[in-house]
């Protein structure tokens, strides 16, 4: 394997390699959600080091330059939510749903409450009551982006490079699993008259997909956003 070039992926927070490997150019994603303000970069681009075979001794400079990089924003991006809203309308806490979700929370939904975590499912919260419903369990990674459909339906977008489709009535089979994506999928979104579904992953490409299904009907590879779009 021979490094082409590495770089900073701000959000969620990693880092990715570029490499060659039998003629062929891939990518590795080393995945930096703990990153923060008090990270020692060094020490952490020593561990990497040891771990990962494409960072060599001359490149470790330029490791530690990003992972730096990487934290002062992480940590900028942490102050900016602490601001003064003295003028803007005010909000008061309902309700703190708690319980269920094992590792962090990933999106929320607030149509019946859907959210979404690195523990690997989503789950599908009473908004009046707080009580939880649903769990959705399946995907092989992170449940990143979430979507409730008027339909009676959810859809999940994951790190493990798939979206599916999910019924509310009963225990929540999942109806249809989406693929196509070579990497993260981190946004989600249906329109329900025309039974289309979209995704956006971190592989810079959109597809759409039939929600009745789950079909590719098309994608967008020169699309360059990770933010998917319908046009009604």
């Amino acid at each position: 394997m021979k490094l082409n070039k590495f770089y900073i992926r701000y959000y969620p927070p990693g880092i990715v390699f570029e490499y060659q490997k039998q003629r062929r150019t891939k990518q590795k994603i080393l995945d930096l959600f703990d990153i923060e303000k008090e990270t020692d970069v060094e020490a952490l681009a020593a561990r990497i080091a040891v771990d990962e075979p494409l960072i060599t001794p001359g490149v470790q400079p330029q490791l530690v330059a990003l992972l730096r990089k990487l934290r002062n924003k992480s940590s900028s991006d942490h102050c900016g939510d602490r601001h003064d809203v003295t003028g803007s309308p005010s909000f008061r806490l309902d309700r703190t749903l708690s319980g269920g979700h094992s590792l962090p929370i990933t999106n929320v939904c607030a149509d019946k409450c859907a959210t979404g975590s690195y523990d690997r499912t989503c789950r599908i919260w009473n908004a009046r009551t707080g009580a939880e419903n649903l769990t959705l369990a399946g995907h092989e990674n992170a449940v990143y982006s979430v979507s409730l459909a008027v339909t009676g339906r959810a859809l999940t977008g994951s790190f493990d490079k798939t979206a599916r489709i999910w019924s509310l009535d009963g225990g929540g089979e999942c109806l249809c699993t989406m693929s196509g994506h070579s990497a993260e999928v981190v946004a989600v979104d249906v329109c329900a008259p025309r039974q289309v579904v979209a995704t956006s992953s971190m592989d810079r490409t959109t597809r759409l997909f039939s929600a009745a299904t789950g079909k590719s009907l098309a994608s967008n590879p020169k699309a360059g956003s990770t933010r998917p779009w319908l046009n009604d």
